[in-house]
């Protein structure tokens, strides 16, 4: 981890950096056993360096010389979604099973080209040493099964003797003592020698090791037995679009699994924001339904005015195959729903000033076209000003008030992009809809006597 974390500070874009090595006690593990450690980056101002992609690039490069180890550059993810952008749980009860499953699932996403930074939790081949203590002897030779666990903990872990608070800490440090590191090894436990009640004797004559099949971590969710596989994907795909391939071969072999298997981590977060939305959205076409048919008092009405919140969702779309984005659960769910609130005020100034032409004596047709011609400023107005509102937001543009500088491509403005464009292009789109479908609607309501008398 030094000789890497000595090539890294080479390059002249780092600000900060943490090291760690091992694991740290109470620090909650959340990667594999296989991991050494970890090394922490903050980039220097990012105007005055190049992407943080080009720099990873760079050092994922420089590294590639050092041989028998795998290192991972994974870029920092900010907001709700996890830190892989996908993640498979595998619970199952029976260990053997769970293994064998959680091996298939983790042999067919290495084998994908779009993988990567890969990350699971599946047990290594490994051995532990159990450790077996002869009652009868230790009685024998008078030594205490205490003393007997003080002299294994001076050759493991250490063995606590006190507890130490610093100055500038909240929490308390244990003091341990141990052996010096040449003599913690396996082969040392053999020639400790404990006091007995006729003189020293050697610990190999109580205690007698055993050597069993690792066992690794043992994860549970909702009380099973788990394992956990985590990985990225490569630029250019779409993590819920592979989320479908992982799917359907899980569904081709089912009957080769007999474990629970789903898609956790950013895939949960994603489906718990999607239900939340809908449920807003769906309240919010409701109080909106509420409100038209007691304000117009007509089922026609609203159904012309939430028709074209509908239809607009097919501009947000069309940005989003301009662009090139894939459709953001949150910000752009969040975009559509604000996008609702502007079509239904275009419509309602549209259909208000309808009903007035025809409550004076005007003919169907010619109250629809000066309809259109009178509200067409306003409509127009609220469309453009919405439309030039945003756009400095939708094509990534960072106004800093306070130093009077223009950017683009700052990372704050990233978070706003998809939602900007939502609206954007929903409310051009919309624009279309009030001023040509919406009348078609009124003259086809008209026509089939859909409307009620006022």
């Amino acid at each position: 981890v030094k000789r890497v974390e000595q090539k890294i500070l080479e390059n002249k874009y780092i600000k900060n950096m943490y090291s760690r090595s091992g694991s740290v006690k109470g620090e909650k593990k959340n990667e594999s056993d296989d991991v050494i450690g970890s090394i922490k980056i903050e980039l220097i101002n990012w105007k005055e360096r190049p992407t943080a992609n080009e720099i990873l690039n760079d050092l994922r490069n420089s590294t590639q010389s050092f041989l028998g180890i795998n290192i991972e550059f994974i870029e920092k993810k900010d907001g709700p979604p996890k830190d892989r952008d996908i993640e498979i749980e595998i619970l199952n009860n029976n260990s053997v099973n769970l293994e064998k499953d959680a091996g298939k699932v983790f042999q067919f996403v290495s084998n994908q080209k779009w993988v990567k930074n890969i990350d699971s939790d599946l047990s290594l081949p490994g051995i532990d040493w159990e450790l077996i203590i002869d009652r009868s002897q230790a009685d024998k030779h008078g030594v205490e099964i205490e003393t007997i666990g003080n002299a294994i903990q001076m050759l493991t872990h250490g063995l606590k003797v006190s507890e130490y608070m610093p100055s500038d800490s909240d929490e308390e440090i244990d003091i341990v003592v141990k052996y010096d590191k040449e003599y913690r090894t396996l082969d040392e436990l053999d020639n400790i020698q404990l006091e007995g009640k006729n003189g020293p004797v050697a610990l190999s004559l109580i205690v007698k090791r055993v050597p069993k099949n690792k066992t690794g971590k043992i994860t549970r969710v909702n009380s099973m037995r788990s394992k956990n596989i985590r990985f990225d994907v490569i630029k250019g795909e779409i993590a819920n679009n592979k989320v479908k391939e992982i799917t359907n071969w899980l569904m081709k072999g089912k009957e080769k699994f007999s474990s629970s298997i789903f898609f956790a981590g950013q895939e949960e977060d994603q489906k718990e924001a999607k239900d939340f939305l809908i449920k807003a959205f769906a309240i919010s076409l409701f109080l909106i339904t509420i409100i038209l048919i007691a304000t117009f008092d007509s089922f026609y009405f609203c159904f012309v005015i939430l028709s074209a919140v509908i239809f607009s969702t097919i501009g947000v779309m069309i940005g989003l195959i301009i662009t090139g984005k894939p459709f953001g659960i949150i910000m752009s769910g969040i975009g559509v729903i604000a996008l609702a609130g502007i079509v239904v005020n275009n419509n309602i100034v549209l259909l208000d000033t309808y009903k007035e032409l025809r409550n004076k004596g005007e003919d169907i047709k010619a109250a629809i076209i000066r309809t259109g011609v009178q509200r067409l400023r306003p409509v127009l107005l609220t469309t453009l000003t919405t439309f030039f509102g945003l756009i400095p937001m939708a094509i990534g543009l960072n106004i800093n008030f306070l130093d009077l500088e223009l950017n683009f491509g700052s990372p704050s403005s990233q978070w706003w992009i998809q939602l900007s464009n939502a609206i954007v292009f929903g409310v051009m789109f919309s624009f279309i809809l009030t001023l040509i479908i919406t009348p078609c609607l009124i003259l086809i309501g008209e026509k089939s006597k859909l409307f009620r008398s006022f």
